[in-house]
């Protein structure tokens, strides 16, 4: 069984077309009643991740990173270097941009350690 990550994340790696979606669940709860689990964003979250994934890539605007939140969301914070981006999902309303900025670097460090990416 695979071990459930710490974060929800969308990574993507243009060089070898690489995806993976976070191993965390989402539960919610259907119309019968029993437990539906998806693994990576929420169905809400995903109209996000196409203009995030828009403004990286515009080589006019030049922005690496990239964060946004809703009164009724939490957090998506996006971040590119070189050939690789993440998305990272924050659950949380009351989560600060400053905390969000930590649990970004706390991720990239996690995950990217061995990667130079600033």
């Amino acid at each position: 069984m695979e071990q459930e990550d710490e974060y929800r994340f969308v990574y993507y790696n243009h060089t070898n077309h690489a995806l993976r979606l976070s191993n965390q669940a989402s539960i919610s709860r259907s119309l019968l009643g029993s437990r539906v689990t998806a693994k990576g964003p929420k169905p809400a979250e995903k109209p996000l991740l196409a203009p995030m994934h828009a403004t990286l890539a515009d080589p006019k605007l030049k922005c690496r990173e990239v964060s946004w939140k809703s009164a009724e969301r939490g957090w998506v914070c996006a971040k590119r270097w070189c050939e690789r981006e993440f998305y990272l999902l924050l659950d949380g309303t009351s989560t600060s941009l400053s905390r969000c900025q930590e649990e970004c670097a706390r991720f990239a460090s996690i995950h990217f350690s061995s990667i130079f990416m600033m």
